[in-house]
């Protein structure tokens, strides 16, 4: 947890900066100040909640809108002027707040329009998330200030934005980082705190492809969080702004440094089975024979023993604290969460687990550790399969762990298999290479395959998404024609879930196993005042049908999960049924 400067300390620094703080009349185009906004009001009524509502969204718009924040062309630091409209936009009554809204557009200097440059957006394969008939609300607006935002939609902007950009030529994820993170703003005033919320807003409002998916309408979520960031105090601010990335419900969001403490840990692998949290093994298994019931855990805990609390918090209320601070896609997805947040705490010694076995409770105290290099969990199940990270299961069936998987070993992987009539791919644990092109493309597929659509960010229209349907394969009379199959569970997330819709596309392919976590595409990270960082899924992923990935996972299609008694017997119950249905496949 963050430690933050006494208010008393802050009012001295203010004081003695104010007349730095953001409310001057003129512009320095260079320096903003990094103690003291100059905005630092904790009550808001329900206008100044509105006002502050459309300020967010007037800055945001013309900040990745007008064309004086593109190119190389002038200077204009983009907080600065926020913090600058923040005094005297928050108590205007609303003809004032538009007037005063028009000028600062006025003021960033003329502009042309040019619509027949986004003519084409407007055609097949191009998706618009972002909601701008706001723009043309007159009734609250006013029509000057909603005249010029109409036209600044469709302004001649050209370069790339000041503030967002492809990560690299050729890339279309975006790029975050000329955004300042103000790390050294260890006690962030509202000024700051506002201007976090409506960078961050702004961000999922205009480059965010699940937009769409948050539980409540964004548009919602402004007005909540900008009482919340006003009246919470810096003291609360770490927490507020965990709670803000909640709500997109994206397991890639999380927030550095996290809100729940994770300094420490205590090495207990484990997972949910069901609704219980459950000791895994802690060691390679052999995939040929159940696990023996000795096999070593976490003295004195074994796997199979349930996890009931952890230092006197019951699992379902460790499960209620995920919810709460931790971004996550699904209910999968919290119980993934909890597994990991469980055993972790800032500055404990040891905890004190409760742990059921059989139909005896008891405790364990077990000690903390803070080297995280030597951290020596082992995601369940992990099997002993060779060098090439390869196995017979028997004459007919062929498992590749995807986890000891390597591209520069997928010809010999196939010499092993080329005779089998069925592979199955274990997705349960992270993929340690890219398999989807340079494997499954080469080997498996008889011809070009359309296997996903991809949605990336039209950088000069805000809000507008391209879509991108690639293929993988080629013309390949040589391709392997068994049947593949891609075990899927609660540890399968982005780049896992991608490879098992890409085995779905192939002539056999399928999965076996229970809800992913539902975080697919590549990652975007967005700095936030005090030194924060966040991130966000950047690519919106579907099926070639269209249907969505995001929060609901890869398609099931042949449901199987552990139950307690198949972990007590050392069972796999997932490769059992896998194993059940590629025999049916032969």
């Amino acid at each position: 947890m963050r430690h933050f400067l006494s208010e008393l300390c802050i009012l001295f620094l203010c004081m003695g900066i104010a007349a730095g703080c953001g409310s001057g009349n003129g512009r320095n185009d260079t320096a903003l100040p990094t103690a003291c906004s100059g905005f630092n009001g904790t009550k808001v009524d329900t206008q100044a909640v509105r006002n502050l509502d459309v300020l967010c969204r007037v800055w945001g718009y013309a900040k990745y809108h007008h064309p004086a924040f593109y190119g190389t062309k002038g200077q204009l630091d983009v907080d600065a002027e926020l913090l600058r409209l923040l005094p005297t936009i928050c108590n205007a009554d609303k003809t004032e707040r538009n007037r005063l809204l028009a000028e600062w557009i006025h003021s960033l200097g003329e502009f042309t329009e040019a619509p027949e440059r986004y003519e084409s957006y407007c055609g097949e394969g191009f998706r618009h998330e972002a909601a701008t008939t706001w723009t043309a609300d007159t009734a609250e607006l006013g029509s000057e200030l909603s005249d010029l935002l109409c036209r600044l939609r469709f302004a001649d902007r050209r370069g790339f934005n000041r503030y967002v950009k492809p990560r690299q030529p050729g890339s279309s994820s975006p790029d975050f980082s000329r955004e300042n993170g103000y790390p050294n703003l260890t006690s962030p005033d509202t000024g700051y705190r506002l201007l976090a919320l409506f960078r961050y807003w702004n961000v999922i409002e205009y480059f965010y492809p699940n937009r769409h998916l948050t539980d409540k309408q964004w548009d919602e979520v402004l007005p909540e969080y900008i009482r919340r960031f006003t009246e919470c105090g810096p003291e609360s601010y770490h927490a507020q702004l965990a709670m803000l990335i909640t709500e997109l419900h994206d397991s890639h969001a999380m927030l550095y440094p996290a809100f729940l403490p994770a300094e420490a840990f205590i090495q207990v692998n484990a997972q949910f089975i069901g609704d219980r949290l459950m000791v895994v093994p802690s060691q390679p298994a052999d995939i040929h024979t159940p696990i023996p019931d000795d096999i070593p855990a976490w003295p004195p805990l074994r796997f199979g023993d349930e996890i009931l609390s952890v230092n006197g918090k019951s699992i379902d209320s460790i499960r209620s604290d995920i919810r709460k601070y931790v971004s996550c896609s699904n209910e999968t997805a919290v119980g993934f969460r909890t597994t990991v947040y469980a055993f972790t705490s800032t500055d404990a010694d040891e905890y004190v687990v409760e742990y059921r076995r059989g139909n005896a409770t008891d405790t364990v105290r077990i000690a903390t550790r803070t080297d995280r290099n030597a951290r020596e969990f082992i995601d369940f199940p992990k099997y002993a399969v060779s060098e090439e990270g390869c196995m017979l299961i028997n004459d007919r069936i062929g498992y590749i762990d995807a986890a000891q998987f390597s591209n520069e070993q997928g010809r010999r992987i196939m010499n092993v298999l080329k005779n089998t009539e069925a592979i199955i791919i274990d997705l349960r644990r992270y993929p340690s290479d890219f398999m989807i092109f340079a494997f499954l493309g080469k080997y498996f597929a008889p011809y070009a395959i359309n296997h996903v659509i991809f949605t990336h960010p039209v950088y000069s229209l805000p809000g507008c998404f391209r879509e991108d349907r690639p293929a993988i394969g080629h013309d390949n009379p040589d391709y392997y024609r068994g049947a593949v199959i891609a075990l899927v569970d609660g540890n399968t997330i982005s780049q896992a879930e991608y490879t098992a819709m890409t085995v779905q596309a192939l002539p056999r392919g399928l999965t076996v196993g229970s809800t992913t976590l539902g975080a697919d595409g590549n990652i975007a990270e967005i700095p936030l005042p005090g030194g924060y960082k966040t991130l966000i899924s950047s690519l919106g992923v579907y099926y070639p049908d269209g249907s969505e990935t995001q929060r609901c996972g890869v398609r099931i299609d042949h449901w199987a999960e552990p139950t307690p008694e198949g972990l007590l017997a050392g069972r796999d119950e997932v490769l059992e049924a896998a194993i059940r249905i590629a025999e049916s496949m032969q």
